[in-house]
């Protein structure tokens, strides 16, 4: 063998031993992406659907059902309100999905609050099984900004205007439903 002969023999053992570590590279690659990513299904949308076909729908692809809680709403009891993940996101085959159930719409009567304190509301609102929402006076700011405005209003003819004098009009304060006239 001559040289020239060996130089080609030894060129051609590189490039074999090139595109078999290459073949083995790329080979050890798909198989990490494979075993790291597994078998991915799209989470289907469950929101108004009752407990026992959001159980079937996610057996047939591989996931399973968590209820995460149960809550009062306007949906039929045992629909499901939310879900977490939304629906349309990949998942991993066995993979939980969280739902939140629906018991019902929750039938209380609301006891007779006006007229009465604060605080006696709240304690009969806790009593109901109800929780205090937003306060509002809304009512009585609405009066005052009436008041303050009759003074701007001109009669028509036959009618007659209230007669009160103020030395200077009430300052105006942020939230008052007479800061925006």
């Amino acid at each position: 063998m001559t040289f020239r002969e060996r130089i080609e023999w030894l060129l051609r053992m590189c490039l074999l031993v090139f595109v078999l570590a290459a073949t083995a590279f790329l080979s050890a690659v798909m198989a990490m992406r494979f075993a790291i990513q597994g078998r991915e299904v799209d989470m289907p949308n469950l929101v108004g659907k009752t407990s026992a076909d959001v159980q079937a729908l996610l057996r047939a692809r591989g996931l399973q059902l968590k209820v995460a809680d149960r809550i009062y709403s306007d949906l039929p009891a045992n629909t499901v309100v939310r879900q977490s993940p939304p629906a349309g996101e990949h998942m991993k085959v066995s993979q939980d999905a969280h739902v939140v159930l629906s018991l019902g719409p929750q039938n209380v009567t609301i006891p007779e609050l006006a007229g009465g304190s604060l605080r006696v509301a709240r304690i009969q609102l806790l009593e109901a099984g109800l929780q205090l929402g937003e306060v509002t006076t809304l009512a009585a700011n609405f009066l005052r900004w009436i008041e303050d405005c009759e003074d701007d209003f001109r009669p028509l003819p036959g009618m007659a205007k209230r007669n009160h004098h103020r030395a200077k009009p009430r300052p105006r304060r942020q939230g008052d439903a007479r800061h925006f006239h």
